[in-house]
């Protein structure tokens, strides 16, 4: 068994929590707080408070801790195993979405047919801000020196999970009391341009997090970060259904995973101890479905998996997996704008 940390983040400043990708006027912000952001921010606070590398509780929280992504409240991940009726009339004889790791039809469709979704996020809005360079002598715009960055706006809510081996103290992050020498950590600076963004409230508790499968039903779980696979000669892979059968030693009866869809250039950033550029990967995207055969998934397997993840860099968030225990659904607030739309473009007819 290992410690399950309910984490909370509230921005008090724009936050972008960059995406790495080729260098251009535009950078780009992921729309959720990566687990590698979220490691580097705590590591951050770790030293703020006087601590080292050597002390009690670096190794058993920042080495052996896995950190998953943070989602702001409100935001939806698309699950691959869904089929999307493409231009879907509503008064259609067939349902618009249909997850087939839950078995719902998708034989129909309307004219324009079907595609499956890509590991998406629904309900997020980032905002663009553009500024340019200052000449230095005349304080006029520099020439070509024009740049734009991807931004979440402050009092967005992030939650997310933290697990620490079972002896870890996790003291530093949750505190120990009013009277205890911890006060637990309750302000963080995430992402980039820390000088003048990223500071947030933060809220680290304990939780209890117990998974049993249903023997009589399928247990279906969903990746909610880029997974980052090699084969046996330490290559980028895509076979996760081997990746999973040697994890748990059960290979999954089905795989929803868009063609399959990857992602180059991830996993990059910096790093500040060292002054180097960390390495970029090759990875699966989030939102890959995979479903395990009645009774093949024990509470013991499934508890090993949650709690390590899957494929490599796992403590930085990547590889990080939920179970999934209903069909996936069009949220509210999409259904809400796509009838006001549609009841835009009847009124202008």
């Amino acid at each position: 068994m290992s410690q399950w940390l309910k984490l909370t983040v509230t921005a008090q400043q724009l936050v972008s929590f960059g995406a790495s990708g080729e260098h251009g006027f535009l950078t780009r912000s992921h729309p959720y707080l990566p687990g590698s952001v979220i490691r580097g921010a705590l590591a951050a606070a770790w030293f703020r408070a006087g601590k080292q590398t050597n002390d009690p509780g670096f190794k058993e929280i920042f080495r052996e801790g896995h950190f998953g992504p943070a989602y702001p409240v409100g935001v939806t991940l698309d699950s691959q195993s869904v089929s999307q009726c493409k231009y879907h009339d509503p008064k259609a004889d067939h349902k618009e979405f249909a997850d087939l790791a839950f078995g719902e039809d998708a034989a129909r469709s309307c004219l324009a047919g079907r595609e499956e979704l890509k590991g998406d996020f629904r309900g997020i809005a980032l905002i663009n801000r553009t500024a340019t360079a200052l000449e230095a002598r005349i304080n006029q715009a520099k020439d070509g020196a024009l740049y734009s960055r991807e931004l979440i706006d402050k009092g967005t809510r992030f939650i997310g999970y933290i697990v620490l081996p079972d002896n870890a103290d996790a003291s530093f992050l949750t505190g120990n009391g009013s009277k205890g020498s911890e006060p637990g950590v309750r302000q963080a600076f995430f992402g980039g341009r820390t000088s003048v963004m990223g500071r947030s409230k933060v809220a680290i508790k304990p939780c209890d997090k117990k998974f049993n499968p249903d023997p009589g039903k399928p247990c279906v779980i969903r990746t909610l970060s880029p997974t980052i696979l090699v084969d046996d000669y330490g290559l980028p892979s895509i076979d996760l259904a081997g990746a999973l059968k040697k994890m748990v030693g059960v290979t999954p009866e089905g795989i929803w995973n868009e063609n399959p869809r990857v992602e180059s250039g991830v996993a990059g950033g910096w790093h500040l101890a060292s002054g180097l550029p960390k390495p970029t990967e090759v990875a699966l995207t989030q939102g890959v479905v995979v479903r395990f055969a009645k009774g093949d998934m024990t509470s013991k397997k499934l508890q090993h998996l949650l709690e390590n993840g899957l494929g490599l860099r796992t403590n930085e968030g990547y590889g990080w997996v939920e179970v999934v225990d209903k069909a996936w659904e069009e949220p509210e607030s999409r259904k809400e704008d796509s009838q006001s739309q549609l009841m835009s473009e009847r009124g202008a007819q």
